[in-house]
C-alpha cells in the first residue's frame, strides 16, 4: 500500500484521454519516492521512549510543457552550499 496521495492538476487532466492511467502511473512513481522498497517505518528514540515514524506524501502533478530530467528531486544541501554553487554559477 503506497503512503502517497496524488492529485491531478488541470493542465495534467486536459492532457490525458485517460486521467485514470495517468492518477494510476503517477500514483505508482510516487510509491517508490516515499520510502525504499521493503521499507514500512522507520523507529527513533527519545527520553527513553521508542517511537515509529511512517510517511506520507502528497504529490500534484502536472503537464510539463518543456523538457527535464526524468527525476528532479534530490538530497537536501544546506543553504550556504547551494548559495556558493548559485554565486558560482553566475561567475
Amino acid at each position: 500500500m503506497s503512503n502517497a496521495r496524488v492529485y491531478l492538476g488541470k493542465s495534467a487532466q486536459k492532457s490525458s484521454h485517460n486521467s485514470e492511467k495517468l492518477l494510476k502511473r503517477a500514483e505508482a512513481v510516487a510509491s517508490g519516492l516515499t520510502v525504499p522498497s521493503g521499507v514500512k517505518f522507520a523507529s527513533f528514540a527519545h527520553e527513553g521512549k521508542t517511537y515509529a515514524l511512517s510517511v506520507r506524501l502528497i504529490v500534484d502533478v502536472e503537464l510539463l510543457t518543456s523538457r527535464v530530467p526524468a527525476i528532479v528531486l534530490r538530497e537536501g544541501q544546506p543553504a550556504a552550499k547551494i548559495a556558493k554553487a548559485r554565486g558560482a554559477a553566475q561567475s
